[in-house]
């Protein structure tokens, strides 16, 4: 995985995600889809690490918090979505709250990948976004 950031999308997974959202005939299912992937007790790869982080990065997008970077056309994509109808479920934030936690655990290969390298920018962008979330 192509990493130059410790940002939601700085990533080729999170960056990749986010277009196939935008073209999801369901979003909110995509979005869904991605959090419960990192909503395990085995081992979690980055790959499906790194997608959870972006998919709870649009859920607090489309509640109206976004943060300081979102790739593409995905800010046209998240004011379109937020004109044409509420926002994503409580339960969709809460799965999104519980994947950021799994993957800031033991046994996930982002965490361990971003320990190598120093995780203290990494967890603060984790941090931000949970609040972005709450």
């Amino acid at each position: 995985m192509g990493t130059w950031a410790a940002t939601s999308f700085g990533n080729d997974a999170a960056s990749d995600f986010a277009y196939e959202v935008m073209d999801a005939a369901d979003a909110a299912e995509c979005l869904a889809g991605a959090l419960r992937e990192a909503d395990t007790t085995d081992y979690l790869d980055s790959h499906e690490g790194a997608r959870a982080v972006a998919a709870a990065e649009i859920v607090a997008a489309l509640h109206g918090r976004t943060g300081a970077y979102l790739p593409g056309d995905l800010p046209q994509w998240v004011e379109g979505a937020r004109a044409a109808g509420p926002p994503p479920a409580a339960d969709l934030t809460t799965l999104a709250l519980r994947a950021l936690d799994r993957i800031a655990a033991d046994e996930s290969e982002l965490k361990e990948l971003w320990d190598e390298v120093g995780a203290e920018e990494w967890e603060g962008e984790l941090d931000a976004l949970r609040g972005r979330l709450a």
